[in-house]
């Protein structure tokens, strides 16, 4: 099955990047969790885990050209939703909170699009990262973040 998948990228991407050849991986184990091939699902996050060293769960959303420049140690939940044009950095937690009316449900990030996230950052719970922010290195964000702000700190506060 690793020389399957090795002679794929051959030929559908020779010259990718470490970030393209994540999110493609990502957008198959995520077309095996939706039609129930949960092993093959399973298999392809284990690969994404092995090869890169991150953790993107089949179930979370990743918009189009959403960059990985140093994808080591990068956690993204499954039910967290990532816009188009989304620069990630290495050591970034993006995962869900339990709600506190429904212990069962777990509220997930949503990030829009043009948003950068540098390194050591942990964004939680049900917030959203509104289009074109920049949340600075080693930020803890528990609270929306508006569109073109620039948030940094722990906790994350606005920089002007």
């Amino acid at each position: 099955m690793n020389n399957l998948i090795k002679q794929t990228l051959k030929i559908i991407a020779p010259n990718c990047f470490f970030s393209e050849k994540i999110v493609f991986f990502h957008i198959i184990s995520r077309y095996f969790k939706i039609r129930n091939f949960k092993i093959l699902s399973k298999f392809l996050d284990g690969h994404i885990y092995k090869k890169y060293h991150c953790n993107i769960e089949a179930g979370c959303e990743i918009g189009k050209k959403c960059v990985f420049p140093h994808p080591i140690g990068i956690v993204i939940g499954s039910g967290v939703k990532i816009g188009e044009n989304v620069k990630i950095f290495q050591n970034v937690t993006i995962g869900g909170k339990r709600n506190k009316q429904n212990e069962e449900l777990i509220d997930y990030p949503v990030i829009h699009d043009n948003v950068k996230i540098f390194g050591n950052t942990i964004i939680l719970g049900s917030v959203e990262i509104g289009s074109g922010a920049i949340i600075g290195a080693c930020s803890l964000v528990l609270n929306d973040v508006p569109p073109n702000a620039i948030y940094a700190g722990c906790p994350a506060k606005m920089i002007n």
